[in-house]
């Protein structure tokens, strides 16, 4: 199940990890810094495809992301069809 709270926390969490601003974790994705700060602070949730989008830069399963998994690399898979389905979704 999806866990709002988890998934702000550790948004939040590996953008700092990374010593991103918000703007600077959403200018490469695609995102506005307005979207970022909304999941952080859970007004807004992100669509599937920005989930994957996310796992694959912070290279993190969509489990850890989502609150299901405590091990970042959890049930993560080989990573060329999230990396495939990000990339087509940044370059659109």
């Amino acid at each position: 199940m999806f866990s709002k709270k988890i998934f702000c926390e550790r948004l939040k969490a590996e953008r700092l990890r990374l010593n991103l601003t918000q703007s600077q974790l959403g200018e490469p994705l695609g995102f506005r810094k307005q979207y970022i700060s909304r999941w952080e602070k859970g007004e807004q949730e992100p669509t599937i495809a920005n989930l994957v989008i996310l796992a694959v830069f912070f290279d993190c399963s969509l489990d850890y992301l989502t609150g299901r998994a405590d091990n970042p690399l959890s049930h993560k898979s080989s990573g060329s069809d999230e990396e495939e389905l990000a990339t087509r979704y940044v370059t659109s």
